[in-house]
């Protein structure tokens, strides 16, 4: 089966759970010979996994048969000169990516953490950007034809006024351009609503099957009352537009059904997995490692919004140290709320045991999870919460709200309602002092965690396309 996904984001360019998940599934999907091509508004780097193709404004999409002759190309360099122009390129792109990684280029915008999106582009806009887009492309293309090297091509610029829509848009204009040189995909996968002006761009053009894949809805990144009505109404289309609706949970289900009306027989849950899947089966076989230190370190990690209820972990975290005051609170993330957690923080008076770690990438929260003794995850809404699986895979017993997608697959994990911070105190002090509670939860944990493979995710996706057949 040939799969066109449109993206956001995919590693090394991680901003939230979606990149994660977009990999896991792409890797599963492969896994089961399946073949994937990834549009993404933004992506100055080279991947060569088989099975998997790329295409950005930076790798203009080519047919198999162009792929074959740029390889052979690639294959033929021989003499040192030719090597030492593949070593600069690759620091070259090593460099982009530490840039994007450590500063947070503007080119790397999340739609997790935007707080307004513009007016939809003019059609001058429009026809701009083509055109801008279209010149890149002829660039890119001769330079391959001619030079069979990327060397000195600058990364597609967008403006920095409409940047969000300019991305939204060029995704469209990206998919139009590949489905116009090969129609042959089965099925069109659009991730999240930052793909949906696309989807809406190609169901007006071709008829093959349009799925949406919901991580999270505007209520969940921002609630009933303060959301952005401009991004609810692009999801509702989308979702109406769609031919299938995929839901990271039951729970996210529930909220597209409530929340935008749409008919439960339209959409089909396919739970997120676990990336550390390999660790996890050694685990289970043998003792469970016990983490002594001290003093006792409680992790949060999530970006400092709303959704994901930071200030219920600050007065959890209040009643904890009035029992034990030697526990420390660390925060990994970002976000709007995070100057009014930390004054939080100080009014209560426990600044001294907190400690907070800024934006992370994908080692360094793997490195906090690594020396954390508890993993609280408060949210409001979760759709899912990929971490909470990520942390149990480290040998750390996870307390959950109820309010959320993986509660669904961990049987095992301490659940409580965001809301609760006496609960949530109390099962934090309890998991502290007894040791035995502590070890049965991560020995349960993992084995919830043992059949929660992306290729299980893959094949249940798999399985809803088959409807299409």
């Amino acid at each position: 089966m040939k799969i066109l996904m449109l993206g956001w984001e995919y590693p090394p360019m991680i901003s939230g759970g979606l990149a994660t998940a977009t990999e896991g599934l792409i890797n599963g999907l492969i896994a089961l010979g399946h073949k994937v091509t990834l549009i993404l508004p933004y992506f100055p780097f080279q991947v060569k996994i088989p099975g998997l193709k790329i295409v950005s404004p930076e790798n203009p999409f080519l047919l198999d048969e162009e792929f074959d002759i740029l390889n052979q190309f690639h294959n033929s360099y021989t003499n040192e000169k030719q090597k030492n122009v593949l070593e600069i390129i690759s620091q070259t792109y090593q460099e982009i990516e530490n840039i994007i990684q450590n500063k947070g280029k503007k080119n790397n915008i999340s739609h997790y953490n935007y707080t307004h999106i513009e007016n939809e582009l003019s059609q001058d806009e429009r026809k701009n950007l083509e055109y801008n887009l279209k010149n890149h492309h002829k660039l890119i293309n001769e330079n391959i034809k001619y030079k069979h090297l990327k060397i000195n091509l600058k990364p597609f610029s967008f403006s920095i006024t409409n940047e969000i829509n300019e991305k939204i848009y060029a995704l469209g204009l990206l998919a139009l351009d590949l489905l116009e040189k090969d129609p042959t995909y089965n099925i069109i996968h659009a991730h999240d609503w930052m793909s949906f002006t696309a989807v809406e761009m190609l169901h007006q053009k071709f008829e093959i099957p349009i799925v949406a894949h919901i991580h999270s809805t505007e209520i969940d990144r921002s609630g009933d009352i303060h959301n952005n009505q401009k991004i609810l109404a692009i999801e509702k289309k989308g979702l109406e537009a769609a031919d299938m609706i995929i839901a990271v949970s039951q729970y996210t289900k529930n909220v597209i059904i409530e929340k935008f009306g749409i008919i439960n027989n339209k959409i089909k849950v396919v739970y997120n997995a676990n990336n550390d899947q390999h660790n996890v089966s050694k685990r289970i076989s043998s003792n469970v490692e016990q983490k002594n230190s001290e003093p006792h370190v409680v992790t949060f990690v999530g970006r400092i919004t709303f959704q994901k209820g930071p200030s219920y972990f600050v007065f959890a975290a209040e009643k904890v140290l009035k029992i034990n005051p030697n526990v420390i609170f660390k925060v990994v993330g970002t976000g709007d709320l995070l100057p009014a957690m930390k004054q939080l923080i100080w009014e209560l008076g426990i600044h001294k045991n907190f400690i907070f770690e800024g934006f992370l990438n994908a080692q360094g929260v793997q490195d906090v999870l690594n020396s954390s003794s508890i993993f609280v995850m408060p949210s409001v809404s979760e759709p899912f919460g990929i971490v909470a699986l990520e942390a149990i895979a480290k040998n750390i017993p996870v307390i959950i709200s109820k309010q959320s997608g993986v509660s669904e697959v961990l049987n095992h994990a301490m659940k409580v309602d965001f809301w609760d911070t006496d609960l949530m105190a109390d099962r934090i002090l309890s998991i502290l002092k007894y040791t035995p509670i502590r070890n049965e939860l991560i020995e349960n944990s993992l084995k919830d965690l043992s059949n929660r493979t992306w290729k299980h995710s893959a094949q249940t996706l798999v399985n809803a396309y088959s409807d299409f057949n």
